[in-house]
């Protein structure tokens, strides 16, 4: 005895009469509303504290002594975050400096990361300097 297949006629199998009505009176708004933000995202904002705590640890040891981490944020997805960095000394030439030692490490930091926060793949990181002055006088935005 064969099975025969239930077709839907007019409607996803998971779309609700309520749904469906509160879509056509909405209109376009709807489908505006249910866009995925990362920056709203429960879980993305879950890996950027996750990335936050670990990036934290690594100071004393993978990063340079003389910056902390100030926030991690998504870019786009949670594939690519951001990743604002103080700098304690306000020089031109130290915060040159403590980037260029950054980013040199930027591969052992992120084997680091992906060790700790226990993912697939771990998130490409772009790491944006901050110095001190700029951290207080702005309120850590650049």
């Amino acid at each position: 005895m064969r099975h025969q297949h239930r077709r839907w006629k007019g409607r996803a199998p998971s779309a609700s009469a309520g749904d469906i009505f509160e879509d056509a009176l909405l209109g376009e708004q709807a489908h505006r509303s249910r866009e995925f933000d990362p920056r709203t995202d429960r879980k993305t904002l879950q890996l950027c504290r996750q990335i936050h705590r670990a990036l934290i640890m690594a100071v004393g040891g993978e990063l340079p002594g003389n910056l902390s981490v100030e926030s991690v944020e998504p870019m786009g997805s949670a594939s690519q975050l951001l990743v604002r960095v103080v700098i304690h000394e306000s020089t031109p030439a130290a915060v040159s400096g403590a980037m260029h030692r950054l980013n040199e490490r930027a591969g052992a930091v992120r084997a680091l990361i992906s060790r700790s926060i226990h993912r697939k793949r771990a998130p490409n990181l772009t790491f944006v300097a901050i110095p001190i002055g700029a951290s207080a006088e702005t309120g850590g935005r650049p």
